[in-house]
């Protein structure tokens, strides 16, 4: 889980033929992000289904799961990308990725690169952790 996000396909796929619903977080509507992924549910005739959502209160990010430098990164992320809402999702973890991917002069004050791709990757696992168990009764019946 440290090295990567996982999706596992074996072999080529159509959206067209192959592909039955999507599933996106309901952080993303109204945004580009979320005009994209309804611009291939509409090209493909794909089910865009907004799932329950990876959310992760600021206050709530464990020093001892992922090391005590989460917590602060969690308060900067929610800080400066979240409008100081305390509360952590997907597309707030992705603007701040997105940052610094864009910006890494903005994050000299953090860490190495590869440190700070880690940490970014951590607090969203954080997220999806919290939030498993309502994906997974939403998705059940189509898996």
């Amino acid at each position: 889980m440290d090295d990567y996000i996982e999706a596992q396909i074996h072999g080529d796929i159509d959206l067209g033929t192959d592909v039955e619903a999507m599933f996106a977080d309901p952080s993303y509507p109204g945004t580009h992000i979320g005009g994209k992924l309804q611009q291939i549910a509409d090209k493909y005739a794909i089910e865009l289904v907004w799932h329950p959502g990876f959310v992760l209160a600021v206050r709530e990010v464990p020093a001892d799961f992922r090391g005590p430098a989460i917590p602060p990164l969690a308060a900067r992320v929610d800080q400066r990308y979240g409008a100081s809402s305390g509360v952590l999702d997907v597309a707030t973890i992705g603007r701040a990725a997105a940052d610094f991917s864009n910006h890494p002069d903005n994050w000299k004050d953090w860490g190495e690169p590869n440190e700070t791709w880690q940490h970014l990757k951590q607090i969203w696992h954080l997220c999806w952790c919290g939030m498993a168990g309502k994906l997974t009764e939403a998705m059940s019946g189509r898996v």
